[in-house]
């Protein structure tokens, strides 16, 4: 039975994909879309998940403003989530085994796996706030494993423009575009700035490597795939980074690209790139559940 994608809440950029299977107790991914990203090339990458038959995947597509200019924002957003963490036990501690109506399912009522695949600075900002909404509503959660695609970095501000112009195939649309959108990045980054220093919040990136680094959600193993050809979020900051990770004890993975763009390398190195999560997984003992 083929699965479909259905929205969470009217009005919302939250999605869920319920798992086909029900021979097991699926495990589950979340999502995290990048700037200007779509749902519909979220769900092709989550094809990766999708034909390994166990597991529940989440979508979080909150591409926009406010989201990632102030990304505390997404907090309030995913809460969204919190229905569905329960239904699937994410939270429940209880092991023990009880049969089904139908007694052809069994439900092992073991905590579910929860992965996260992030990308770019605008899903890792989404990745930081539900970690912060979990902390907010007081419920313990640990990822069980983080696979970090293209972030973080402090983006250049003149090459923001890319995230917009990727798909578009008119060289004047591509032209206006990228001189619209680094006007207003030229313009508004100041005050953005301003108003999250007056309100104590942390901007984009900072949010994003605290949660990487000093949450308890996120003590866990992470895989970090890059490239020295992102234009965008330089491979030296993600290398900054998953150094820092290492140094603190954490089991960290990298993988370098050398000639794919920002958030392509799925694309670009299909192959490559689900044969190195899938080891990375297989390393880190989550595997296909019977």
């Amino acid at each position: 039975m083929a699965s479909t994608i259905t929205q969470i809440k009217p009005s919302t950029t939250l999605y869920v994909e319920r798992c086909a299977a029900t021979t097991s107790v699926p495990d589950i991914v979340i999502m995290f879309g990048w700037t200007n990203g779509q749902l519909k090339h979220l769900s092709k990458i989550a094809s990766f998940w999708r034909k390994k038959g166990n597991y529940h995947i989440l979508y979080y597509t909150a591409s926009h403003f406010p989201y990632v200019y102030f990304p505390y924002k997404a907090e309030t957003l995913c809460e969204g989530f919190i229905p569905y963490l329960h239904e699937w036990k994410v939270f429940d501690d209880n092991n023990e085994s009880t049969a089904s109506e139908t007694t052809s399912v069994v439900n092992t009522r073991r905590r579910p796996k929860v992965i996260a695949h992030v990308f770019s600075n605008g899903g890792g900002g989404g990745f930081a706030g539900m970690i912060q909404m979990l902390k907010a509503n007081n419920l313990p959660f640990c990822f069980s494993a983080i696979i970090l695609d293209s972030l973080p970095g402090a983006p250049n501000v003149f090459r923001f423009y890319r995230l917009f112009t990727a798909t578009q195939t008119n060289p004047i649309k591509k032209l206006l575009t990228a001189l619209i959108s680094t006007s207003i990045m030229l313009l508004t980054t100041p005050w953005v700035t301003l108003y999250l220093a007056i309100i104590r919040q942390k901007s984009l990136v900072p949010y994003i490597v605290h949660a990487l680094l000093y949450e308890k959600a996120t003590n866990c193993p992470r895989l970090l795939l890059y490239s020295k050809k992102d234009a965008l979020v330089p491979y030296t900051f993600v290398r900054k980074t998953a150094k820092m990770s290492a140094d603190m004890g954490y089991v960290t993975d990298e993988m370098e690209f050398e000639n794919t763009e920002h958030v392509k390398h799925w694309v670009d190195k299909r192959e490559v790139y689900e044969n190195t999560v899938n080891k990375f997984l297989e390393q880190n003992g989550i595997t296909l559940q019977s």
